[in-house]
């Protein structure tokens, strides 16, 4: 199992919808809470808190801060186990089904449904491995903002736009922002 060291940083951005738009309504249910039982300063939306225990187990399965997978699950679909994206992208990490799929044949499983992805457990376990199996690509050992940056762009983006990026590429637009609010989320969680 990895142990990830981790550093502090500055304020809490707007909190952004799945989609990357800026949420509508702060006071909804989607709206930050600062209450997130065992989170380390991340102000959670209440449906992500909800799944805290669920979040939290599957993490440390899988060698990763709890925290860095609420905030996936916060970014990737505001807690919404039955969210899906115009790109197809399913569940609380929002994974593409040839990444689940991927993922599923890696650990010498079949091929997630697409029910399968919309159920909270299902998505967690296949999502947290993804991103465990990301960290290891990458290299990544100690998660300072930098580290959570590339990580969120190589799950947002791929590596195809990782390495592009690495070369001098520009990242597309809704990379970019997820990348963003990734780091300064991470960043800001300690600093209440």
């Amino acid at each position: 199992m990895v142990s990830w060291a981790c550093a502090p940083a500055a304020a809490e951005p707007e909190p952004l919808a799945p989609d990357g738009a800026a949420e509508p309504d702060p006071g909804s249910a989607q709206s930050a809470d600062e209450s997130a039982p065992g989170a380390s300063g991340l102000a959670m939306p209440e449906d992500v808190r909800a799944l805290w225990p669920q979040i939290s187990a599957t993490a440390q399965r899988h060698g990763l801060p709890p925290d860095l997978v609420a905030l996936v699950v916060w970014l990737e679909s505001g807690g919404r186990p039955e969210a899906v994206s115009p790109s197809g992208a399913r569940g609380l990490m929002q994974l593409m089904p040839a990444t689940a799929a991927a993922v599923a044949r890696d650990r010498g499983e079949p091929p997630p449904s697409d029910e399968e992805l919309s159920d909270p457990a299902r998505n967690l376990e296949l999502g947290c491995a993804h991103v465990a199996a990301l960290l290891d690509e990458l290299e990544l050992r100690a998660l300072d903002g930098e580290a959570v940056h590339r990580l969120a762009v190589a799950y947002n983006g791929g590596m195809a736009v990782l390495r592009a990026w690495d070369g001098g590429q520009p990242l597309p637009e809704e990379t970019r922002a997820y990348a963003a609010a990734m780091r300064e989320r991470w960043e800001s969680r300690d600093a209440r």
